[in-house]
């Protein structure tokens, strides 16, 4: 507040009766302010609270200037709860403004740390973290002061949701600080292959072979595990670009090596491949049979395309780019046959979609009857840019 010199103004409290309860005086000296008043209240009556100019001076004129009124109290209306520690999921998610955790594809981030105010697209979320803002009325959810902005956040009930960095080269006197606040019933454990630490002490890391970092919450009833930022210290490799770990993954020369590729027979597979040093092979050559090679998972920032050197013999016998849950050969992409004149290796080039996380190679061969058995060595598979330049 402010007064003209030579201004008196009192502050009191009125019953509905014009009783006055108490008075207090707003003086020169206290000019800016603020000063705190004791309101003395009537016990069972309705009171207001009045502000009377009661002097100035005459010669020149009054003047109060109120810039600012704050009352704390409980007024008898007013009922007092305590701030809420019940998890409910539909309230929480409202308080928070929660949507869906967003695994955004950025092909490089070279570090660990994040903060939620930005993208992380590092870590990867299994589809149980959300994403908000803390709510600005502290007396709706109570959290310390260091979690606020924005947020991810795990809403559990005897459950885990995990969140999963990227591919880590190596690490040497590393450490790795989470900030984040959990409910009574809920923790975060830290786990580096298979060994997990409780997120309240720091996490020391000497890794020389690559490895991932996954942050787990879990609880024994209703919890909630609230991640604000993620930081890191000391001496860490860079991560991989999606780019690079999908050339470590996808790219092979097969000799003597399936290098994460898999073959397995199952209700439809009847035939495996096997590798020697020319490349991994099936060999169809006891009836119709198929054979199906199942790449390791990746992500990919931008359409590619893929490589495939492929040796087959026989008429008849073709090999297909499928999906991994393909339904029949006609969702899949031809790579070689079925006019197969004279055995022959062929290198083929095909696209490979932004979304893809994996694919197959099949190899069939229905015409063995009429064209005998048919040999297929698949010798190498390399990923191509939009310029048909190596990736890797």
């Amino acid at each position: 507040y402010w007064l003209q010199s030579g201004t008196q103004v009192q502050v009191c409290t009125i019953t509905a009766s014009n009783v006055i309860i108490s008075c207090v005086y707003l003086s020169e000296i206290g000019i800016p302010g603020p000063i705190n008043i004791d309101i003395d209240a009537p016990f069972d009556e309705s009171f207001r609270i009045v502000f009377e100019m009661i002097n100035f001076d005459v010669s020149t004129f009054g003047l109060v200037v109120i810039d600012d009124l704050q009352f704390t109290g409980l007024l008898c209306h007013e009922v007092t709860t305590p701030p809420s520690t019940t998890i409910n999921p539909l309230l929480i998610k409202k308080l928070f403004s929660l949507k869906p955790y967003p695994n955004v594809l950025i092909d490089y981030i070279p570090t660990l740390n994040c903060d939620f105010n930005r993208k992380c697209p590092q870590w990867e979320s299994d589809g149980h973290w959300l994403v908000g803002m803390v709510p600005t009325d502290k007396d709706s959810f109570t959290l310390p002061s260091s979690i606020k902005d924005k947020v991810s956040v795990a809403i559990l009930n005897k459950s885990m949701a995990t969140l999963q960095s990227r591919k880590v080269p190596c690490a040497s006197k590393a450490m790795i600080f989470v900030a984040y606040f959990r409910t009574e019933k809920a923790e975060l454990m830290v786990c580096i292959e298979k060994k997990c630490v409780n997120s309240k002490h720091e996490h020391s890391v000497d890794r020389k072979k690559p490895f991932f970092i996954r942050l787990i919450a879990k609880s024994t009833g209703p919890g909630l595990v609230i991640v604000r930022k993620i930081e890191t210290a000391g001496n860490w490799c860079p991560l991989l670009s999606l780019s690079q770990y999908a050339c470590e993954t996808i790219s092979c020369t097969f000799s003597q090596s399936f290098c994460g590729y898999k073959t397995e027979t199952n209700s439809r597979a009847n035939v495996l491949f096997t590798s020697d040093s020319k490349g991994i092979t099936a060999n169809i050559n006891k009836g119709p049979g198929l054979a199906v090679l199942w790449s390791p998972q990746f992500k990919l920032s931008r359409p590619v395309e893929l490589q495939i050197k492929i040796y087959q013999s026989t008429f008849g016998s073709q090999t297909f780019l499928c999906g991994d849950d393909f339904s029949s050969l006609y969702d899949c992409q031809p790579i070689l046959g079925p006019k197969i004149e004279l055995p022959t290796t062929e290198e083929i080039i095909l696209p490979l979609d932004q979304d893809a996380q994996n694919f197959t190679i099949v190899a069939v061969h229905d015409k063995f009857v009429e064209f005998g058995a048919a040999k297929f060595t698949i010798l190498k598979i390399d990923l191509l840019d939009e310029n048909r330049k190596s990736l890797c």
